[in-house]
């Protein structure tokens, strides 16, 4: 197995592992992703248009910064500090979840998370073995293209974020 990919789930795993340390009951019941709070969502109305665009807007900030920092900092290191942060998110989110809603919380996890997160992983995926030696050789038209499949990931990602993402959470809610 690749290095990367043991760090990204030693981070994941971390993420768990906080969350299980810090446990207090208080603090999960009374956490967003306790089922009354989830259920109360149910009854929000989402405007799809705008939610959209404030993730659009956030996500390509953050994709922005992420770019800038690599140009400041070696690519890899940009890549494994912000794959860290990553899945100790998603570690702590995925423990909160569970401990809140037992095995319903695993399931609204999935729901609410992977429909986008495959989108913008593959993205992710991409730019970070993304070799500099490769577009060297002046081959601009293959590195344009290859800028915008990451862009179009990203697109994707908050399209399925913003429309299909909600209709899953809430479908799930319900039960």
């Amino acid at each position: 197995m690749k290095r990367e990919y043991v760090i990204c789930i030693l981070a994941f795993l971390c993420g768990v592992i906080i969350v299980n340390f810090s446990e207090n009951v208080t603090w999960i019941n009374n956490s967003a992703l306790n089922r009354y709070s989830l259920a109360l969502l149910s009854f929000e109305e989402i405007r799809y248009e705008e939610y959209f665009l404030q993730i659009l807007f956030l996500r390509f900030r953050i994709v922005g910064s992420i770019w800038i920092v690599s140009r400041l900092i070696p690519k890899n290191i940009v890549a494994i500090g912000v794959s860290v942060v990553i899945g100790i998110i998603l570690g702590g989110v995925a423990a909160m979840a569970i401990l809140a809603n037992g095995v319903w919380g695993l399931l609204f996890y999935f729901c609410a998370i992977m429909p986008h997160i495959l989108c913008y992983g593959s993205a992710w995926s991409l730019w970070s073995k993304e070799k500099k030696e490769h577009f060297i050789s002046g081959k601009r038209v293959e590195q344009y293209l290859f800028t915008v499949l990451i862009l179009v990931l990203m697109g994707m990602g908050c399209v399925l974020e913003a429309y299909v993402s909600p209709v899953l959470v809430k479908s799930i809610i319900k039960y």
